[in-house]
């Protein structure tokens, strides 16, 4: 995330919506972006909540690990958790409703990485 955006996390203890706000399970995937790399530790539940109001992408990794849900459509952002397969992984679009609510109410705590 941008310095500016983990400042408002240390003020907030919440995480703001972006362009593209996107968890990614791996840190390998994480580093990959400029800014700073934060680490979640979250409280249980928070998967299954973000998958009862998830969507996919329509490939075949997506499908194989998250099949029930629907095929994402425009608009998501507000409503929706994106569960989109990228470099063999499945990284979760928060949006700027619902999904990145329901994230904000499982931190359990954040730890920015080197």
């Amino acid at each position: 995330m941008s310095a500016e955006h983990y400042a408002q996390l240390l003020e907030t203890r919440q995480l703001a919506a972006t362009g593209e706000t996107f968890i990614s399970p791996t840190l390998e995937f994480a580093q990959g972006y400029d800014g700073v790399v934060v680490q979640f530790t979250m409280k249980p539940g928070a998967q299954e909540a973000l998958q009862s109001i998830g969507v996919r992408d329509a490939s075949l990794l997506a499908e194989t690990s998250h099949g029930t849900m629907s095929v994402v459509e425009k608009g998501w952002a507000a409503r929706n958790a994106f569960f989109k397969a990228e470099q063999g992984q499945i990284n979760i679009g928060l949006g700027d409703g619902k999904a990145l609510e329901t994230f904000n109410r499982y931190i359990q705590s954040y730890t920015p990485v080197k």
